[in-house]
């Protein structure tokens, strides 16, 4: 019913696990090529518009032992993250993986549990096993495990731009300036503009382009040239 590709690898037909479960895995994949996982449903087949499949994955250590489909009954547990879903109406989507925040999964005798640090020796040529789960639930369960993912992914997103603004002191923008300085761009272009009307208003693009590369090389030999514009 689905299947999914990653960088340098064939497209991988999922395989059942059980009536609601499928899985797909990629062996020997270089971590560094771990950005982006499409996966999609084959051509012709009937998806139940009253559910939805989840989509998870997890990144195994080449010397751990892969689930080859034995205990993968619960792919929603353990070490398996949600990535996000596909349905009726969204039969296919392309997931971006940033390989420097992949989970090793505890215990492999490779890394300890936390994000991999893609700074602290890791080879390019370090290999990975990656395992897709697919977990086709009802409508009203999946979206609520969805929510859940977003209302984690939003505050993780805000915690991140909070820290950045206090690492690197990001000046908030005064609106107000703002306008101020688009006026006077907007107002140093009519001027020019102007005087090349035609007798319908219009004027050459060119003559755009010649304020423009006139515009930009002040600007380039007048760092203050926008706070003395009128």
């Amino acid at each position: 019913m689905f299947a999914s590709t990653i960088s340098n690898k064939p497209v991988a037909i999922a395989q059942p696990v059980s009536p609601q479960k499928q899985m797909i895995e990629f062996q020997h994949v270089p971590i560094k090529q771990v950005y982006h996982l499409s996966i999609f449903m084959l051509p012709n087949v009937q998806f139940d518009p009253d559910f939805t499949a989840l989509i998870y994955y997890q990144v195994i250590p080449e010397n751990a032992n892969s689930p080859n489909g034995n205990n993968f009954g619960q792919i929603t547990q353990g070490d398996f993250k949600l990535l996000g879903y596909l349905n009726a109406n969204k039969q296919s989507s392309i997931f971006k993986i940033n390989p420097g925040n992949i989970d090793i999964p505890a215990g492999s005798g490779t890394h300890d549990e936390g994000d991999i640090d893609m700074d602290s020796g890791i080879s390019e040529n370090e290999e990975v096993n990656i395992v897709i789960g697919i977990s086709i639930e009802p409508n009203e369960s999946a979206m609520q495990q969805l929510d859940c993912l977003k209302v984690t992914r939003d505050s993780n997103s805000n915690a991140l731009v909070k820290a950045n603004n206090s690492n690197n002191n990001i000046p908030v923008i005064n609106q107000s300036l703002v306008l101020n300085v688009s006026n006077k761009i907007i107002g140093n272009a009519y001027n020019y503009l102007s005087s090349f009307t035609d007798n319908n208003n219009n004027v050459s693009i060119n003559k755009f382009n010649d304020w423009w590369d006139k515009f930009k090389m002040k600007m380039t030999n007048d760092p203050n040239y926008l706070q003395n514009l009128e």
